[in-house]
């Protein structure tokens, strides 16, 4: 990837403009399953709900 710096943010499951990747394509890629995905990202993330109007931290 070109042009990626520190601070730029990077969605891992999700839609970002164009591109879309589900925790269901990750796990197909990896041999796991959706739910083994989900449950390791754990409280590592920073999580958010985007709501009209804005964005709220979980």
């Amino acid at each position: 990837m070109e042009n990626v710096r520190q601070g730029d943010i990077a969605v891992i499951i999700g839609k970002s403009g164009e591109a879309e990747m589900t925790a269901c394509e990750i796990a197909e890629h990896t041999g796991k399953i959706s739910n083994e995905i989900l449950s390791r990202l754990g409280g590592r993330l920073e999580k958010y709900v985007i709501f009209k109007g804005g964005k709220k931290s979980v």
